[in-house]
């Protein structure tokens, strides 16, 4: 699984497009690790591959890969999972994408939007200035990076705080 790998920079996601060429190689170069069927998610060290879209400007990649990969890599049976869940994680993985967002830079508290499920409703209202609660459709089409995201089991919905500047 060399291809997957390439991907393995979680720490510094701007200079891996930069290296691989700029914003559109890294596209094509993402494109062909799923079209090519090199993309293995059994495989915990990919996991944040599909949300790398994020950082190079086509959000909606992100959003069909992550969505194909919940639709298709997990079942309610007894051979549900793609791998093995080794300490929880891929179980974090669907949690976390099932919500809309993922944590690519482990460590770090900025999680990038995915492709929220039809389980997730995030609120329309927020008096607080540093949050956003976004209806479902304006989720979908943001690619910012977001801050960390607070939860609270009062209120069941989620409200994402958005950071300063665009993931690109």
């Amino acid at each position: 699984m060399p291809f997957q790998y390439t991907f393995f920079v979680p720490q510094d996601i701007p200079g891996l497009i930069k290296l691989v060429g700029g914003r559109d190689a890294f596209i094509a170069k993402l494109d062909a690790l799923f079209a090519g069927g090199h993309y293995d998610h059994g495989n915990e060290p990919s996991h944040h591959i599909a949300y790398l879209y994020d950082n190079a400007g086509a959000a909606w990649k992100t959003q069909q890969h992550v969505r194909n990969v919940l639709e298709t890599q997990y079942a309610d049976s007894p051979s549900g999972l793609a791998g093995n869940d080794d300490c929880g994680q891929m179980s974090a993985w669907y949690v976390m994408s099932s919500l809309g967002f993922y944590a690519v830079s482990p460590g770090t508290p900025i999680y990038q939007i995915g492709a929220p499920s039809s389980m997730t409703q995030p609120s329309t209202s927020n008096p607080a200035n540093s949050f956003i609660s976004m209806p479902l459709e304006r989720l979908l089409e943001t690619v910012y990076p977001l801050g960390h995201v607070e939860w609270s089991a009062a209120q069941p919905l989620l409200d994402y705080p958005l950071g300063d500047r665009r993931g690109r």
